[in-house]
């Protein structure tokens, strides 16, 4: 009897794990976690057009913030990335950490 419990829980196992497997029918695509590669942090959202746009800001050592990059979609799932839309070579008087946005006075 013990035999045909095993058997069973087995058998129910392998079927379960084969079906979880597979694909749901209809299933939406999404874009995943996170929504695109990169070290960034912070992120602002806005829909622009009726396009969405994501303004986040780039995590790398402090010296090294000196850009924002921009991404946009239509549909929430794929993204284009638009490097550098707001950088030093913008602002004159910045010099670390874009985030930041003050004049340091030096």
């Amino acid at each position: 009897m013990k035999l045909k419990h095993l058997l069973f829980s087995v058998a129910v196992g392998c079927c379960s794990v084969s079906l979880f497997a597979q694909p749901i029918v209809g299933q939406k695509k999404t874009s995943g976690n996170p929504v695109f590669e990169g070290w960034y942090a912070d992120p602002e959202a806005v829909v622009y057009n009726g396009e969405y746009w994501i303004f986040p800001t780039y995590s790398a050592p402090y010296g090294e913030q000196l850009h924002m990059d921009a991404f946009s979609s239509q549909d929430l799932v794929n993204w284009t990335k638009h490097p550098k839309v707001l950088s030093v070579e913008n602002i004159s008087w910045l010099r670390y950490a874009l985030w930041l946005l003050r004049d340091t006075g030096q």
